[in-house]
């Protein structure tokens, strides 16, 4: 099962967040201080973190340096403000794995995560949670 981090700015977003993936099935932590990301991420296991672009005191451009550091780890920026297509397409080939703009869906954040699951090779269980939660509703 897969691990996920989320950090918002908007602690009411990264709570959201936090119970329709639990809901979901997916173990889910939310990182606090944006101060400690690096070390969370780096001591904590997690395979998925969603991250808030706006960081105050951190830019796109550090986030994407810690990142590439990140072995192995997928991370989705989470921005209210436009981004180019042109920096989006430059996040993407850093190895950004997904970029959503706000306000968001359930649905986008769902699919979000599972097609991450699917390209790390997790299919089976995706499908499974994504039942799981449909059967609930």
């Amino acid at each position: 099962m897969e691990r996920i981090l989320c950090y918002d700015n908007d602690l009411t977003t990264a709570e959201a967040i936090q119970a329709l993936l639990k809901g979901a099935g997916f173990e889910v932590e939310l990182l606090d201080e944006a101060a400690n990301l690096t070390s969370t991420v780096e001591n904590g296991g997690f395979d998925i973190v969603f991250l808030d672009a706006a960081i105050p005191g951190v830019s796109i451009p550090d986030i994407v340096k810690d990142h590439i550091q990140w072995d192995g780890i997928s991370l989705v920026l989470m921005s209210h403000r436009p981004i180019p297509r042109d920096k989006i397409a430059e996040l993407k080939n850093a190895g950004i794995s997904d970029i959503l703009m706000k306000p968001f869906t359930k649905e986008e954040i769902i699919r979000t995560v599972q097609r991450i699951v699917e390209q790390r090779g997790l299919a089976a269980d995706v499908n499974k949670n994504i039942e799981a939660q449909n059967e609930k509703r």
